[in-house]
C-alpha cells in the first residue's frame, strides 16, 4: 500500500483538474490512499476537496501553520503503507502513475527514494521566449530532458512526482518548516531539496523512473509579463 501526500493553499484553479485525474489512476495491487492537507485556505478549496469524498480513498486535515511543509509535516500522521507519494496540488496524473512508481520501488529495493516524469500542461500556448530562454527544470519543477532512467541525485527529485519510503518517516526525517511555500511572495524556496539534501547526507539513494508521469499545470500567471521582464532582464 502508498499514501499520496499533498498540501494544498488557495488552490481551487487547479484542484479540480489533479483531482478528476487521480480518480482514473490505476491502483497498486495493496491499495493507495490520498492525504490532502488544507493550508488556511479562503478560497473554495475545502469545499472541492470535500466533493471527493466519495470518489477517491480520501483524507482531509486542516493545518494552522502557514507553509507547504509544516502541512506536510502534519499529514505524516496520517500515512499508511510503505512508501509515501509526495505531490502537489497542480498536477495532473498519468493512469498508470501509482502503479508505476509503486512496482519501480519493489524492483530497485537498494533505493529509497524516488522520482518520475513531470511535464509540463500549459493553461495557455506558451510564448517563444518561455521556451528558449526560462530553465524549465528550476522555474517549473519539470523533468530535464532527456534524463534517463537510473540513479539521480536526490536533490533532482522535484515536488510534484517522487516518493520516499515510509521507514525514513518511521526513524524521525521531517521537512523544515522554514523553507518553501508559505502563502506569501518572499519565502525561502526548496522545501523538497532541503529534505533531501539532508537524507543525501545520511547516504540515501534515488532512483529516477520515466515510467510514472505527472503533468504540472502551469498556469497563466506564471507566464505573465512580470515574469517576462524579470527574465529579460538577465539576459
Amino acid at each position: 500500500m502508498l499514501t499520496v501526500l499533498f498540501s494544498t493553499y488557495n488552490g481551487s484553479d487547479s484542484l479540480p483538474l489533479m483531482l478528476d485525474s487521480l480518480t482514473k489512476v490505476v491502483s497498486p495491487k495493496s491499495g493507495w490512499k490520498l492525504v490532502a492537507i488544507n493550508n488556511n485556505s479562503n478560497d473554495s478549496s475545502i469545499d472541492i476537496l470535500e466533493s471527493y469524498l466519495n470518489k477517491l480513498p480520501l483524507t482531509i486535515l486542516n493545518e494552522a501553520q502557514q507553509g507547504k511543509n509544516a502541512s506536510l509535516n502534519r499529514g505524516l500522521s496520517e500515512i499508511e503503507g510503505d512508501l509515501v507519494v509526495l505531490t502537489d496540488d497542480d498536477v495532473v496524473a498519468d493512469p498508470m502513475w501509482l502503479y508505476d512508481l509503486y512496482e519501480t520501488s519493489k524492483a530497485h529495493t537498494d533505493f529509497d527514494i524516488f522520482s518520475g516524469l513531470i511535464l509540463p500542461f500549459w493553461e495557455k500556448e506558451p510564448k517563444k521566449w518561455i521556451l528558449e530562454y526560462v530553465n524549465q527544470h528550476i522555474v517549473y519543477a519539470l523533468t530535464l530532458p532527456g534524463q534517463k532512467e537510473g540513479e539521480i541525485p536526490p536533490e533532482m527529485a522535484l515536488g510534484p512526482n517522487m516518493a520516499v519510503r515510509r521507514h525514513i518517516f518511521d526513524l524521525g526525517f521531517r521537512f523544515d518548516a522554514s523553507v518553501g511555500p508559505d502563502g506569501t511572495k518572499l519565502y525561502k524556496m526548496g522545501s523538497e531539496t532541503s529534505f533531501m539534501r539532508v537524507l543525501t547526507q545520511s547516504g540515501y539513494r534515488c532512483f529516477y523512473t520515466p515510467l510514472a508521469k505527472v503533468q504540472h499545470i502551469i498556469s497563466e500567471v506564471e507566464m505573465d509579463k512580470e515574469m517576462q521582464d524579470i527574465f529579460d532582464s538577465f539576459k
